[in-house]
């Protein structure tokens, strides 16, 4: 058996945890072409794994995993802007424009 040099250990909440990679993939939303693919060792987080995949520039469609301050700083930085949907409770839902949650 060979070891895997770059693997690390992932998690998921309290519960989940695996060991190997993780990996991210940049869709152009018209074509549904893939634009980028990224792949990171699992204790990467999904802010700092945005850096291989964000476009420089347009929306960046994600969830709400990524409303963190280092993956908005991350979009604005790459000159994109994020539409994510908050959670009720996250700061800086806007009420207005998204009432159901």
């Amino acid at each position: 058996m060979t070891a895997e040099p770059q693997a690390r250990l992932g998690a998921k909440g309290k519960d989940k945890f695996w060991y190997g990679y993780k990996d991210y993939t940049s869709v152009d939303m018209q074509s549904g072409l893939i634009n980028k693919l990224s792949a990171t060792p699992a204790n990467v987080t999904d802010a700092q794994g945005l850096r291989h995949i964000c476009p420089d520039q347009g929306a960046v469609y994600t969830d709400k995993g990524y409303c963190t301050k280092p993956a908005q700083t991350e979009i604005a930085r790459k000159g994109s802007h994020s539409t994510a949907i908050k959670k009720r409770d996250m700061k800086g839902k806007k009420r207005d424009k998204d009432p159901s949650r």
